[in-house]
C-alpha cells in the first residue's frame, strides 16, 4: 500500500484565505516527495527547504501542503541549516490541538507558485 493512499481519500473541509490563517506559519509543498519518492508525511515535510532560517524560526506552525490542501500540521521544535549551507530543515511534533486542527486541517489554501509559503505574517 502506498504511503500516499490516505491522501487520496481525505475530504476537503473548506477553503482558507490568507486572512483566515491567524497563526504565524509556513507551509511546505510536498507533492513530489509524496508522489515520486513515496515518502511519509513527516519525512516529506521536514525535508530540506530553501528559505530564511530567521523567518522560519519565527513560526508557530508548519503545514504539509499537498495539492493546495493542508494535510498535516506540526509544531516545530528545532531548525537547522543543512550541511551545504543553502537550505534548512526542521524537527518537531504532530499538532494535537483540536482548535488548530479544526481551523486548518484538510482545508484548501490560496494557490501559489512557491513551494515555501508563509502565512499569518506581515510580509506575505
Amino acid at each position: 500500500m502506498s504511503k500516499k493512499s490516505y491522501l487520496d481519500k481525505f475530504k476537503c473541509r473548506g477553503e482558507l484565505e490568507h486572512s483566515d490563517i491567524v497563526h504565524k506559519s509556513v507551509g511546505f509543498v510536498i507533492n513530489n516527495a509524496i508522489d515520486k519518492d513515496n515518502r511519509g508525511l513527516y519525512d516529506a515535510t521536514t525535508g530540506c527547504w530553501k528559505c530564511s532560517l530567521d523567518r522560519a524560526q519565527s513560526v508557530e506552525l508548519v503545514f504539509s501542503l499537498y495539492r493546495t490542501y493542508i494535510v498535516g500540521i506540526w509544531i516545530p521544535k528545532t531548525w537547522e541549516i543543512t550541511n551545504d549551507g543553502t537550505r534548512i530543515r526542521w524537527q518537531g511534533d504532530k499538532c494535537s490541538d483540536k482548535e488548530i486542527l479544526e481551523r486548518y486541517l484538510y482545508k484548501k489554501v490560496p494557490k501559489s507558485y512557491s513551494v515555501v509559503r508563509y502565512y499569518g505574517m506581515q510580509n506575505k
